[in-house]
């Protein structure tokens, strides 16, 4: 550990390669690398180097830093009560000028990325997950991490695992959930993230990893969220419908009833979620209604759906096997 302080870079650089192969699938190890205060002296060397700018120095304390926190509870339980999350912030502020992203800094933020998603991973206990997301709400990391989200020029798999990382920040948070649906992209007029999102997802031209992202930000955004679920369902039913502006809705609407099969499964499911767990939003659904052509009556969303379902053999698809997604 008292190589990492050594002044000659070349010893250092060689403890932080040593300590990752120590460090690697073994706890002990890991808790006693931590103790010995390895998360002040990484993060002040990430600091050093320049963040997210910084060289393979910054990419070997990123990967170490994964070693000790990676399925390690007591070491993640360790970094939060330290008030390590404060210090992620500053890796997240990229700049306004995104273009020209050097091959190392899109290596440096995809692993400041994947961190971030080790400590609010579903898989963790859900008090430690609920802990650390409640923190990256206070100290502004949420807030960074959709600054880059909405942000032009950024590279498609930063976007794209920003758009993860987001998810599962605000997964099953109501305080983290209330925010997200407040974030507008800053376009003219402005529109809320959720809608330049989805249209994304059910765009056949966006790359098949950023729109399956994006289905799963949306069911995070959900996730024990009554209240997100009924404004969903909402931009859906009639006395709400503002036609001067996409909505949610819309945009589901138009991918459950699309020709490209991709865009009819991710707005299935979406549309699965706004309902899961949810009597009130189920009745709801049922009253939304869609004008299928001009002069012609309406017809229930779900008369529409069945419709469909009912001619899926004469419609050409994409994929040999048809998902059917089902409601409880």
């Amino acid at each position: 550990m008292d190589l990492l302080d050594d002044s000659r870079e070349v010893i250092r650089n060689d403890g932080l390669l040593l300590l990752q192969q120590l460090t690697k699938g073994n706890a002990a190890i890991q808790k006693i690398v931590a103790f010995e205060n390895a998360f002040e002296r990484l993060l002040d060397i990430i600091t050093e180097e320049g963040n997210s700018d910084g060289g393979i120095v910054v990419e070997d304390c990123l990967i170490l830093l994964q070693n000790l926190l990676k399925y390690n509870n007591s070491n993640q339980n360790f970094f939060k009560e330290g008030s390590y999350i404060q210090r992620m912030k500053p890796w997240f502020e990229v700049g306004d000028d995104n273009s020209g992203w050097s091959a190392q800094k899109v290596t440096n933020l995809h692993l400041m990325l994947q961190l971030v998603r080790v400590l609010v991973s579903p898989m963790n206990p859900p008090g430690a997950t609920s802990s650390c997301q409640k923190v990256m709400y206070q100290c502004g990391l949420l807030q960074q991490l959709c600054i880059i989200l909405m942000a032009t020029g950024v590279p498609a798999d930063i976007l794209t695992e920003t758009i993860n990382t987001v998810s599962e920040v605000i997964r099953g948070s109501q305080i983290n959930q209330d925010y997200f649906a407040s974030v507008n992209a800053p376009s003219n007029p402005p529109r809320p993230a959720i809608v330049v999102l989805l249209m994304s997802m059910v765009n056949e031209r966006q790359p098949f990893v950023l729109r399956c992202a994006v289905l799963y930000c949306f069911q995070c955004f959900l996730y024990k969220n009554q209240k997100g679920q009924a404004e969903i369902v909402a931009t859906l039913l009639p006395s709400t419908i503002d036609a001067t502006s996409l909505s949610a809705g819309q945009l589901l609407c138009g991918g459950l009833f699309s020709t490209d099969s991709l865009s009819n499964w991710c707005a299935a499911v979406a549309l699965a979620h706004a309902l899961l767990e949810n009597s009130t939003q189920k009745e709801q659904l049922l009253r939304v209604q869609l004008a299928t052509s001009i002069g012609n009556p309406p017809v229930s969303l779900l008369q529409q759906c069945t419709n469909i379902l009912s001619q899926g053999d004469k419609i050409n698809r994409r994929f040999k096997d048809v998902v059917i997604v089902t409601l409880n």
